[in-house]
This record gives C-alpha cells, structure tokens and sequence, in this order.
C-alpha cells in the first residue's frame, strides 16, 4: 500500500503479540479451525487495543502490530500500552478453558512493548506505517517473551513507572543490537493511580518555591467557620497535587481526589466517583451493594430529611 508523504515523527509505544507455537498448533487442527481460532483471538487483541486508545496497525498470521499515540497522541502511551497487553493477557485467560476445549490446544501469546520517537506515515487507505528504534526493539523482546508473559522495554517501564508493577530481568543482549538492552516483566497494573501517586510511590523531593501558596492554603483551612471552596488552579505538571499533598499533612485534614483520565474510555462523572469511593473507604475496583451506607454512618446528618 503506498504511503502519502505527509508524515511526523513522536513518541509512540509499540506492542507486538505472536502465538506461542502457532505452527505446531496450525499442524495439528487443519487450515479450518486455526482461521476460527485465529479470528477468536485476534478479536481479544484488537478490543484490548481499542479498548486503551491504541491503533492496530498490522496484522499477519497469528501476530498482531498495534502503536499507541499515533496516530493520535496520548499523554499516556506507554500506560495504555501496558494496561491494553494485561487486558489481552486477561482475556485470553479467561477464555483458555474454553479454547483448549474447542481446539485441542493451550493458547498462550507472547507480548512484547517498546517505546521512542517513531516515524509515522500515513497510508492512503486510512492506516499508518511506522519505523523506528522502538518497531525493532518490539519483535525482539516479543521474541524473548515466554508464552503468556509480556515483556517491555525500560523506556515503556520509565514512562509508566508507578503505574505498573514490573520485574527487572537485567541488560539482554538482543539479535541485531550492538548493546545489551535493559528488558522488564510486566506483572500488573495499579487501580487507580494518579501522575502524582505514581510519583510519590517513587520517592518526593523536598518541596521548593512554594512557601507562600502552602502559607495561604493553610490558613483558609485554619478557620473552622470559613466553609467555602478552594479554588487551585495552574498549569499541567506544576505541582497543583502536591501542594495539596503537603497542605494535607500540615494541617491534619484527609484529602480526597479524582481525576479525569486522558482516555476515551473514561466513565461520565469519573473524578466525582473516585472521590465519593475514597470517603467511603470502597476500592476503586470494589463492588459494593451501596457505597454510601459507609459515609451516611459516619455522618448520619448527611441523610435527607
């Protein structure tokens, strides 16, 4: 397929997933059942894929090519990356009795992700190409990957540090690369986790420079009487939840927070959600009958009259 010249080059996480042992399996179920198979499967991917943002950009045989911020950018690519291999991970675990069952067969994929500026071409048809560093990387930690395991490269783990947890295989030596490459095992992700919880997760420098916003915050909270709102605004990555953080411990208060999600996948009401489970001390991944028994026990003067 022909490509338009129209091009950019940006960060972009690429996951590449393969079958494990596809040709044995091919070998032994018929040319029939490995295409029922195969659509089964690789519908889990493309869902998991959608599901956090990415774009599915090949797919061949029992291997599927997907990039994740193009070719729209996402303020959280590698994450999305991640969540979306766990999410596959997950659903093919879910549906692996069934498929053994079915094909005579445990199917397990191997999953690798990288990440760095990438070249994005944009294809007549609609689609991207892309080409980098990170393209090549991919197929070689996909390649080490064990079957249902899922590798990323440092790049990916730095970017969604806090955000997942991860194993630190050490430096491998990758075919076709002068240098060994620092490999990770993706293991898990966390519930939501906020850029700040993921930073604080990894150690907090002292705070600098602002003295006087944290002054004034604490004295409006100083004065029981005053119940009013607080109005905190600036620009992204300033330190907005920090200073909450530190006016949080200075004056004793409990602070809860909510976020929205740069996905598109986030829920209507989101941040209000996170904050009405947190009072009621209900996971983010908790099911409760109803969540505000909890706060209505504690503050009985909150039920309507």
């Amino acid at each position: 397929m022909p490509t338009t010249p129209e091009g950019d080059t940006r960060w972009t996480a690429i996951l590449s997933a393969d079958m494990a042992g596809f040709t044995e399996i091919s070998q032994a179920i018929g040319p029939e059942r490995v295409y029922a198979l195969l659509t089964i499967v690789l519908d889990h991917a493309r869902a998991a894929i959608a599901a956090h943002d990415g774009h599915v950009v090949d797919t061949a045989g029992d291997g599927i090519l997907a990039a994740f911020g193009a070719p729209r950018a996402l303020e959280n690519a590698a994450l999305c990356a991640c969540r979306a291999a766990l999410d596959f991970q997950d659903r093919l675990q879910r549906e692996r009795q069934r498929l053994e069952s079915e094909f005579d067969a445990l199917i397990l994929f191997r999953v690798g992700i990288a990440g760095g500026n990438t070249m994005v071409a944009r294809l007549d048809d609609g689609g991207i190409k892309v080409v980098g560093p990170a393209v090549n990387t991919v197929a070689r930690l996909q390649d080490l990957a064990m079957p249902g395991e899922t590798l990323i490269s440092d790049a990916v783990r730095q970017q969604a540090e806090g955000h997942v947890r991860s194993a630190d295989i050490g430096h491998v030596t990758l075919k076709g690369f002068p240098d060994p490459v620092r490999v990770h095992k993706l293991e898990g992700a966390e519930v939501a986790v906020s850029s700040f919880d993921a930073a604080r997760r990894r150690g907090l420098v002292g705070l600098v420079g602002r003295g006087p916003e944290l002054r004034q915050i604490l004295s409006a909270l100083s004065d029981p009487s005053d119940h009013g709102v607080m109005f905190l605004r600036g620009p992204a990555g300033i330190g907005k939840s920090r200073l909450a953080h530190e006016a949080s411990i200075a004056s004793g208060l409990r602070v809860l927070t909510g976020q929205c999600q740069p996905s598109s996948n986030s829920r209507a009401y989101q941040p209000f959600s996170e904050i009405f489970r947190q009072a009621a001390d209900v996971a983010a991944d908790g099911d409760v009958p109803d969540p505000a028994a909890p706060i209505l026990m504690r503050h009985p003067d909150l039920r309507a009259e």
